[in-house]
């Protein structure tokens, strides 16, 4: 819990190009204390190995982003009945879009050198900015959206040929 002198005047820009997400340095205390708590676990900036089961056991990462509440596309659907927003777990803020990180998002291994964690902080990053990279977006389907101004996530199952509408006779070989 950082507050909302920083919470409430975080700005983020998604950045596909970016592999690893990158916070501002504000949240890092903050951020490092709690992971630490739920999963036992200090983090660094150093490789560090851990096996299967201890894997399994890191929490989920969930980073709540604005949403658009005010927007008519939003205009009488029960936010609780759609999927991604944060609906009664945050009812000042219920529009809000909940992206969550399973560790193998925010964690990659190399090999002979061991686990590393892909979410880093920042002292040069302008005020309030973050960089929600690459593996930030994994796993979901993302929309932008710019004669609106908007982005949109849902969770994405990955299969290129369902979301294209391609059948398999249409598939080119490789």
């Amino acid at each position: 819990d950082g507050g909302d002198e920083v919470y409430g005047k975080a700005t983020a820009l998604i950045d596909s190009g970016s592999t690893s997400t990158y916070l501002n340095n504000a949240f890092k205390e903050p951020f490092l204390k709690a992971f630490e708590e739920v999963s036992g676990v200090e983090l660094s900036d150093k490789p560090f190995y851990m096996t299967d089961e201890q894997i399994k056991k890191l929490p989920n990462i969930v980073i709540q982003l604005h949403g658009a509440d005010n927007d008519e596309d939003q205009q009488g659907k029960d936010p609780e009945q759609m999927p991604g927003l944060a609906g009664a777990l945050d009812p000042e803020n219920k529009h809000d879009v909940l992206v969550v990180m399973p560790p193998l998002h925010y964690l990659v291994y190399k090999e002979k050198k061991g686990f590393l964690f892909r979410i880093h902080f920042d002292q040069k990053l302008p005020n309030e900015h973050s960089i929600l990279g690459a593996n930030f977006m994994r796993g979901h389907d993302v929309v932008f959206d710019v004669d609106n101004m908007k982005i949109g996530f849902a969770e994405s199952n990955c299969d290129y040929g369902q979301l294209s509408g391609l059948k398999d006779e249409d598939k080119a070989d490789v």
